[in-house]
Parts: C-alpha cells; structure tokens; sequence
C-alpha cells in the first residue's frame, strides 16, 4: 500500500498525466504567454517517411504541442521544389518557422528558432496601435 501511495504522490509532483495520458514534458494549458505564443507559430516540416531523423523530430514537436504541417517530400512534388530551392542537397528534415529555415533537427536548436519567432510576435502585439486618422510617416500630404 506505501508503494502504491508513493507512485501516486510521485505521480503528482512530477506533473505525470498518468490519469489523463497526458505527457509529463507539456501539459494542455501553456504556463506563460510566450508558451502560448510558441503554440502559435508556424512549422512546417519537409520529411520523408523513412527518415529516423524526421520521426524524432515529429514526436518531439507533438510532444512539445506544437502544430506542425508535414510535408512528405517523396509524395508532395510541389514540397519537394520548395524544399530542393531552399535546400540543394535535400537533406531532411528541413523546417520552415514562420518564413525561417533550419535544415536538420536539434531539439535545442528548434526551441530557440520558435522562441525567438514567438518573442517577436509578442513585441509586436504588445506595440501601441497607430491611430487610423494619423497620417503613414512615410507618406507626404498633398499641399
């Protein structure tokens, strides 16, 4: 009965979602606003199917609950050009962040590309709006 009790407060304390199965790593409800704006932007991935390499990195970005739309370079001509344009060689996984590429998948390495896409989008939504009836700067008024 201790051990079954222990598991259990273990279970808590680590945050396990043993009763939702939900993964210890990220749960549904983001703790910060960059959480929730690193939910937001987004990745695409350009992966084959029998790439090790690409499985690891879609388990990882699920994991981390983030959305991703998968491009199967072998099935998808139009993915294969997009990639091969960006990428002569073609290496896989490749990754498009919101209009930012890394070719190859490093967990790290990842995190920081969508980090810094998410600040970015969070210093702009937090930037004061520009009133409608002011003149654009960069536009001179007729005299």
């Amino acid at each position: 009965m201790k051990g079954a009790t222990f598991l259990a407060c273990l279970a808590l304390l680590t945050g396990c979602g043993a009763a939702t199965g939900e993964p210890a790593a990220m749960s549904d409800r983001p703790r910060s606003p960059l959480e929730a704006a690193k939910r937001e932007v987004p990745i695409t991935m350009y992966m084959t199917t029998w790439c090790p390499v690409c499985r690891r990195a879609s388990a990882y970005l699920a994991s981390r609950g983030y959305d991703v739309r998968e491009l199967d370079v072998e099935r998808d001509i139009r993915a294969a050009a997009a990639m091969i344009y960006v990428n002569p060689r073609g290496a896989v996984p490749m990754f498009e962040v919101d209009g930012r590429y890394a070719i190859g998948f490093s967990a790290p390495g990842i995190e920081k590309l969508v980090t810094a896409v998410a600040r970015e989008k969070l210093a702009e939504a937090s930037r004061p709006p520009r009133p409608s009836n002011s003149p654009d700067p960069g536009v001179s008024s007729p005299r």
